[in-house]
């Protein structure tokens, strides 16, 4: 973004949306939006971890089948406890969308290794919404910032 004086100038295709009526609505939707997918995805984080804890059947059979040692479920479940709370947190947020990446990169890889693909979709898709997260994020901060 080149500042020229008091005017930006926008190399954005949705320039148009910054000024004129249709401003706050944008910046309202994006807001909300912002938050829920924050909420919603710590909410997933959240069950996860109890799922973990708790020792579902499926996980002990998942990590039994593919040769992980059981107590690596303890560590995988404090770290997306870690991740539900730093979603929440804004302050925290930013850093914990690359927490997420490597959660999701090292989650597919080995879904992906025990032939499971569907669960491999499905961290991929929890890494897009992070992504979307996190580009909403620099869309609120470069907008409060002007």
């Amino acid at each position: 973004m080149i500042v020229i004086r008091r005017f930006q100038v926008r190399s954005a295709p949705w320039h148009f949306f910054h000024r004129g009526r249709w401003a706050p609505i944008v910046t309202t939707a994006g807001i909300v939006l912002y938050h829920l997918l924050s909420v919603a995805l710590a909410m997933a984080f959240t069950g996860a971890f109890i799922t973990r804890i708790f020792g579902s059947d499926a996980i002990i059979r998942s990590m039994d089948g593919w040769d992980f040692p059981l107590w690596l479920r303890f560590p995988a479940a404090w770290f997306e406890m870690l991740m539900s709370l730093g979603l929440l947190v804004p302050a925290y947020r930013c850093i914990t969308v690359y927490g997420v990446y490597a959660w999701a990169g090292v989650t597919i890889i080995s879904h992906l290794i025990a032939g499971d693909n569907i669960m491999a979709g499905i961290h991929l898709l929890v890494a897009c919404i992070a992504s979307v997260i996190q580009l909403l994020e620099e869309r609120i901060i470069s907008r409060e910032a002007v």
